[in-house]
């Protein structure tokens, strides 16, 4: 699946099942499967290089199996390499001691971690310095290894578009690796100075994560210090080369770009332009600013950063080189973490790439599916999942209570709707600021528990991301009415267009909100109107704006920094309007209502082009981290529209917008039959782009329940339909149990949308029945709170419907959807074909 790679950070299928192994292992090898004769012996020749390591390095297990450690608490015994590696630096173990103790470096590793241990992990940042030869290259870095980084940069050219990388004004050569070197660091303390760890790899090194952050674990990164490779000859000078790959700590960044750049008579450090090793130049400067190099030899004095620099003409020949991979790869024992090789070797340099590709299938990417595609979306409504403090709100306590039976279901990750500071105007999409919790849900302390109880037990985190509009007590929207900068063009504001008779301003144009109304209110304090495409509590936010697009990337690196695994992210289609706006909108004929949303074609005001340059932005933020998601919802709109927001193969953006059509083309059950659950099934399918994934949504917190809209006696059929068809299925929380839409009087309507309708309309159009407390048991409320009393109404049939009554029950609802959980996680399922029935 070399050849497959869907977009720049991670690795994903062309098609929904994966070629035969040894084609995989063929195209990963970077060799053809055509049908030419030449083409056909160069990939046999390889796979049989291949099958010839693992079967010598078999040999080599036998023979030296005596020398292997059988106990997790005794270090590995040196293989055959290892040993000529040793005798080189034999004659320098004393030097090497001893310039150690005299910079009073970091203590060594602490002892070995005992299974079952799960210390706090360091966060580190890679980056990589490409050029133009090795940009081929960088990308198995990128599809591989890099994906477990915390972030991961790569600094090139502004014409490497498959990389996407920070882009550096730095000429490319071998000469340059210095400005290159001190640009890219000075760029990581100005944009990302808050991780603990700074990895520099080459394209040719292959670094084992989980081992480097069991190195560094007990290490201060905010103490001046740098790891790296130990060679011979540069050990006496009392820092080390980084031809393997070095590791800063925070402070040893700081340092060298705050300190060291600063001294501009320093030759070494400042000023000269090296043509040799930029990272022995790096070692130089950092220990002119009192930055030591720290020890990153093992127990037995092996380098934990291994190269083959010692013995390179021997070790760079293909066959040679690749049986040295599958040695110290394959055969030493996996004692740390799950995806892990011999537990004192951080990273291999000067490898084949296209190695690194294999071994990563064979290790931790598996099938080359991420968590998203492998697992089942659980949307839970926090205000409706359940209260913890017995105010009859649900909170985050409230899920982190319910952990247990969330990893029960089957799911792979949890999709929370927002809990972010608001008026609640309308129920947290309306954000007054967008890295606080709100206290209805409790506080940030409860988020992070919530977040480690949900990782703790194998479940993803992800969180609405809200960023068309805040609200209008916001300090940004606030302080744009005043006109202070540089808030004064962070949302969309416009001059009245003329006054009417009575002397009020009239809008600029006929455009419309959602919620019914024109889509412009008037500010008496900045003297000009403001756009809103949902409540005039919401303003639109100007992403024309420079400063606001980079506000809302901080927003998401926060709570990425937090350990949250990706975003939802809302009414993608309103991002953008037309620049020009005095235009109006043409009406829809036949539509009598002028306050009705739906009585203009929305041709300025949704779906403009821009949005997908804006998705492309988040795309590429998120790509920075290891396997974060990004799902956009796209609503009422045609499917041919709805797939732009996939992009392609070459320019990747969301990783899916919802497929809403299983909702849009069944209000009732009169819409329902094979031919048309076919059709729809089909629809999707059909549209979707090449080496995309498909995803299917029976019901969210906008739509009736799917249970009310098609029938109990469906539940479990149509649970089976979206979890067994290929793709990511996506579940409101309750349709395991077949919770159905709860009936609410006007008196206790609380969504804002049904209450502009007034009392004789509201039930056409409020959101609030299938938003009801989740009905855990048959005790008061449901068992959803301690309070005598619920944000909304309980459904009656709470007693009967439950998650304990369905627990105890030999068959129920519940049960079907758990083992139709546990059949998905099967390859046939997740990837395998589907096929539909011919229609005459």
């Amino acid at each position: 699946m070399g050849s497959d790679v869907r977009r720049g950070s991670r690795l994903a299928p062309a098609s929904p099942f994966p070629p035969p192994p040894m084609t995989e292992l063929c195209r990963a090898a970077g060799c053809s499967v055509m049908g030419r004769r030449v083409l056909l012996i160069s990939c046999v020749r390889t796979v049989a290089t291949f099958l010839l390591g693992f079967a010598i390095g078999a040999v080599f297990n036998l023979l030296f199996s005596a020398s292997l450690p059988l106990s997790l608490n005794s270090p590995p015994a040196p293989g055959p390499w290892e040993a000529g590696i040793q005798d080189v630096m034999q004659g320098e173990t004393g030097r090497v001691q001893e310039t150690l103790d005299r910079q009073q470096i970091l203590p060594q590793l602490p002892p070995l971690l005992q299974l079952g241990e799960a210390p706090e992990s360091p966060r580190v940042l890679c980056y990589v310095l490409v050029g133009p030869s090795t940009h081929r290259t960088a990308v198995h870095v990128k599809n591989t290894w890099g994906q477990r980084c915390d972030r991961l940069v790569f600094f090139s050219t502004a014409n490497d578009t498959s990389l996407k990388p920070d882009v550096l004004d730095v000429p490319e050569g071998y000469g340059y690796l210095w400005a290159k070197t001190k640009a890219g660091l000075t760029y990581l303390h100005e944009n990302y100075p808050d991780y603990h760890w700074y990895l520099k790899a080459d394209d040719d090194t292959y670094v084992i994560i989980e081992n480097l952050r069991y190195f560094l674990q007990e290490r201060d990164p905010n103490l001046p210090v740098y790891y790296g490779v130990k060679f011979r000859r540069f050990v006496k000078q009392g820092y080390m080369s980084g031809g393997g790959g070095y590791v800063l700590s925070r402070e040893a960044l700081r340092r060298f770009v705050t300190e060291a750049l600063a001294i501009t008579d320093q030759a070494k450090c400042a000023t000269r332009s090296a043509k040799g090793s930029e990272d022995l130049q790096l070692g130089q400067c950092l220990e002119s600013v009192g930055v030591a190099a720290g020890d990153s030899l093992d127990e037995m004095g092996r380098s934990r950063f291994f190269s083959h620099g010692p013995q390179s003409l021997f070790f760079k020949q293909p066959l040679i080189n690749r049986l040295h991979w599958y040695w110290h790869y394959i055969w030493h024992p996996h004692t740390v973490g799950p995806d892990c090789c011999s537990r004192h070797i951080i990273s291999f340099h000067n490898i084949d790439p296209r190695m690194i590709l294999v071994i990563s299938k064979n290790e931790s990417l598996g099938d080359g599916l991420e968590f998203w595609q492998k697992g089942i979306i659980y949307q839970a409504y926090p205000r409706s999942l359940k209260d913890a403090n017995r105010d009859g709100t649900g909170d985050l306590l409230g899920v982190t209570s319910k952990a247990d039976y969330l990893a029960s279901l089957g799911i792979g990750a949890v999709w929370l709707s927002p809990f972010f500071q608001s008026p609640m105007k309308d129920f947290g999409y309306d954000i007054s600021n967008y890295t606080a919790v709100d206290p209805i849900f409790g506080t940030m302390a409860d988020f992070e528990e919530m977040v480690q109880e949900l990782h703790t037990r194998g479940l993803r985190v992800v969180l609405d991301f809200v960023p068309n509009h805040t609200s209008d007590q916001h300090e940004w929207f606030q302080r744009s009415q005043r006109r202070e900068d540089p808030y004064t063009d962070y949302y969309v504001w416009a001059d009245a267009k003329e006054t009417d008779q009575a002397g009020l301003p009239v809008p600029p144009n006929n455009w419309l909100s959602v919620f019914r109304g024109s889509a412009w209110e008037w500010s008496e304090e900045r003297g000009q109107f403001y756009y809103h495409q949902f409540l005039a509590s919401q303003p639109d936010l100007n992403f024309r704006s420079d400063a606001v697009r980079k506000e809302m990337k901080k927003v998401l690196n926060f709570w990425m920094d937090k350990g949250v695994d990706g975003f939802r992210v809302d009414a993608v289609k309103h991002l953008f309007e037309v620049q020009d706006l005095s235009l109006d909108e043409p009406l829809t004929p036949g539509h009598l209502d002028p306050d009705d949303y739906n009585s203009l074609q929305h041709t300025y005001t949704s779906n403009q082009p821009e949005n997908l340059d804006l998705v492309r932005e988040w795309r590429a933020l998120l790509d920075g981290r290891s396997e974060k998601v990004m799902m956009v919802e796209v609503f009422a709109d045609t499917v041919e529209e709805v797939m732009k927001y996939y992009g392609s193969e070459e320019d990747p953006l969301a990783d899916f917008p919802f497929n809403f059509f299983l909702i849009d083309n069944f209000h009732g059950r009169e819409d329902l039959s094979g031919e048309s659950l076919m059709a729809t099934v089909s629809l999707w399918l059909d549209n979707l782009p090449a080496g995309k994934w498909p995803n299917w949504v029976l019901g969210n917190h906008d739509n009736n329940r799917v249970s009310s809209r098609l029938g109990t006696d469906l539940i479990d059929a149509l649970n089976m339909m979206a979890l067994l068809l290929p793709g990511t299925p996506v579940t409101y929380y309750g349709e395991e149990i077949g919770m159905e839409d709860t009936f609410i009087s006007w008196e206790d309507t609380k969504d804002p949308q049904g209450c502009r309708w007034g009392p004789e309309h509201y039930q056409e159009y409020s959101r609030d029945p299938a938003r009801t407390p989740m009905q855990w048991d048959d005790t008061d409320l449901a068992g959803f709170t301690g309070s005598n009393t619920t944000w909304l109404p309980v459904n009656p049939n709470y007693t009967k419907v439950n998650v304990a009554r369905q627990t105890a029950a030999a068959t129920s609802h519940l049960k079907v959807y758990q083992q139709l959980a546990q059949l998905r996680k099967g390859r046939n399922i997740c990837t395998g074909q589907h096929h539909l029935p011919s229609h005459h």
